[in-house]
């Protein structure tokens, strides 16, 4: 699914070192609950991002320009909300690229094809410094909805975007 500024596409091997050139970013990572990654643990974090890239078309996905540049990644993933485990949407994008759209038009993407495959509930924990995020929840339709404890220590707030389930899909 490509736009005119940027395409997503499965995760897979080859993608390796870019992603884990991210995921060590602290620009990239900056509002990440985690923030940057050792190499270590980016690996591990690329290893179950690629396998649950084969469970979910609309899992942890890179964000690709038209050149072929991987400059971030977007996707859906699996989180603990309170006594409930949801899915949540992120997006990560070098900070070189940030405020082009890339965000937007990488979630716009994800977003359809959880809606086709999927559907139902989906929600987004910002930071609250995180201005950008919170600018491009609003263009993909999130609405602020609740705060939740993310981890023991960090209330955050959480966004909620909902769509009815696909079709032969049960909640």
């Amino acid at each position: 699914m490509a736009t005119s500024k940027v395409h997503v596409r499965q995760l897979c091997e080859e993608d390796l070192d870019d992603m884990v050139m991210l995921l060590m970013d602290p620009c990239v990572m900056e509002f990440s609950e985690t923030g940057a990654l050792s190499e270590d643990k980016a690996r591990k974090e690329f290893a179950r991002m690629l396998e649950q890239s084969v469970e979910m078309p609309y899992a942890e996905q890179p964000i690709i320009e038209p050149s072929g540049r991987i400059v971030g990644f977007a996707g859906a993933y699996w989180f603990q909300l309170g006594d409930q485990h949801v899915l949540g949407l992120h997006y990560r994008v070098l900070c070189e690229v940030r405020g082009r759209g890339y965000a937007t038009e990488a979630g716009q993407q994800i977003l359809q094809r959880w809606k086709e495959q999927r559907g139902g509930e989906i929600f987004a924990v910002i930071d609250d410094q995180n201005e950008g995020s919170k600018i491009v929840a609003e263009r993909l339709g999130f609405e602020p909805w609740t705060r939740q404890f993310i981890d023991r220590y960090t209330s955050r707030p959480v966004w909620r975007y909902e769509t009815p389930l696909a079709e032969g899909r049960d909640r």
